[in-house]
């Protein structure tokens, strides 16, 4: 990440949220913690009692620490969506 970035920061002008496990490797914590920092509006979440793969092993938890904020920040029609799904149900 530091030395071949996937990206040019000062172009990347949305919301950015990047996460790491707190049972991960230190590397992705501050791996992390560069990005956010390379990055104008990017929030760090540690997601407790995690490893790498929280996606996959911790869905709930990632949605809702990582994911929900997220599209909070991003706003419409994104912070619509939680009220579009409770209305079908």
């Amino acid at each position: 990440l530091r030395e071949r970035r996937p990206w040019i920061a000062h172009e990347v002008n949305v919301p950015v949220a990047v996460g790491y496990g707190s049972r991960a490797s230190a590397r992705y914590s501050s791996g992390m913690a560069h990005v956010a920092d390379s990055l104008p509006d990017a929030a760090v979440v540690c997601l407790q009692d995690c490893n790498h793969d929280a996606p996959t092993v911790a869905p709930d938890q990632f949605c809702r620490e990582l994911i929900e904020p997220l599209l909070r920040r991003v706003g419409a029609p994104w912070a619509q969506a939680e009220k579009t799904v409770a209305l079908k149900d």
